[in-house]
């Protein structure tokens, strides 16, 4: 009897630890799967965009997707192992979706159900359409909507207050582009070769300010003032309806400054660390300053307005290739 009572024991012992093994591993897979509102971001995703067409779906269908028809998608809490997705390490969220030169059509859905996204790229596709609405998604670290054919005006970033870096170059948005002063993490701002338009906003409240890319548009007035970002290395301006006179450059340490095919008259202004620059044309005074020795040296033409007796209305020859106010930098 007592073995028998013995062997129950042991039984039970057992029984209990794999049921709690049981509960363990069923609590590790709900832990593992995305919400539901994730999901389905990424599964609408996919359809706007010609998902069965990408270069690279993989994992997205149950199976090889289909070409034609409609995809049966993989099971749920498979979302974290889908091609370009990228979860936190619970695979709890959606942190990373990077879709760039993947071959996606039509137009870009909602994302505001990836409620921790911190980066999205979908950059040299054939997107067309405007861009979502990333009000809210507070998250947000980097976008690149680069390369596409995407219309209309340039995002809200209001309360992207983690943002450190947006491309939405070579495309077609059109309008004003944000104040950007609520962004204190912001590094970089591209939107050369768009059809934007009005004045640029002050650059206040940007201490970590690195790149400062406009080209190729339709902005008027007179440039802003760069006081204090003192992390500012790149400033392209060039292709533009700008008026007033050149920034004085001469406490920050900017290497590379794009200014030319412009409006811009007076004199040429201080500087300190430039290295690389393009000012020209650009209805400059041309009057001896004591300026000009840095901007010889930095458009590596002496004088800096080209050949002499041409004046800075001349087109000259970019010492770094063929000159072009339409070759990204």
């Amino acid at each position: 009897m007592s073995i028998e009572r013995t062997d129950m024991a042991k039984l039970k012992h057992i029984f209990s630890a794999m049921l709690g093994l049981a509960l363990c591993i069923m609590s590790v897979l709900a832990i593992a799967a995305i919400p539901k509102s994730e999901r389905k971001v990424l599964t609408t995703l996919y359809l706007a965009t010609g998902g069965d067409g990408w270069n690279i779906n993989n994992n997205w269908c149950n199976g090889t997707c289909p070409l034609i028809g409609t995809p049966k998608f993989n099971a749920p809490g498979t979302e974290c192992t889908w091609a370009h997705v990228t979860c936190n390490a619970d695979q709890t969220h959606v942190t990373v979706l990077v879709l760039g030169d993947n071959n996606l059509v039509g137009q870009l859905t909602s994302l505001q159900g990836l409620t921790q996204l911190q980066a999205f790229a979908a950059s040299w596709n054939n997107l067309s359409g405007s861009i979502p609405d990333f009000s809210g998604m507070t998250s947000l670290q980097d976008i690149d909507l680069s390369t596409d054919q995407l219309s209309g005006s340039f995002p809200d970033l209001t309360k992207l207050t983690g943002l450190y870096h947006i491309d939405v170059s070579f495309n077609q948005l059109s309008g004003s582009i944000p104040d950007f002063s609520n962004l204190p993490l912001l590094e970089g701002i591209n939107a050369n070769n768009n059809q934007l338009s009005g004045t640029l906003p002050p650059l206040v409240g940007l201490p970590q300010l690195q790149e400062l890319q406009l080209s190729n548009n339709r902005f008027s007035g007179a440039m802003p003032t760069f006081a204090g970002l003192y992390d500012l290395d790149l400033i392209t301006l060039d292709g533009n309806l700008l008026t007033g006179s050149l920034p004085d450059l001469s406490d920050l340490n900017v290497g590379i400054f794009y200014a030319d095919h412009n409006q811009l008259t007076g004199s040429v202004t201080p500087t300190n660390n430039l290295d690389i620059a393009r000012i020209c044309p650009n209805p400059l005074s041309l009057e001896p300053n004591a300026n000009d020795a840095a901007w010889d040296y930095a458009t590596r033409n002496t004088p800096w307005w080209g050949p002499a007796g041409e004046g800075c209305d001349h087109i000259f020859s970019d010492p770094f290739g063929e000159y072009s106010n339409t070759k990204p930098l």
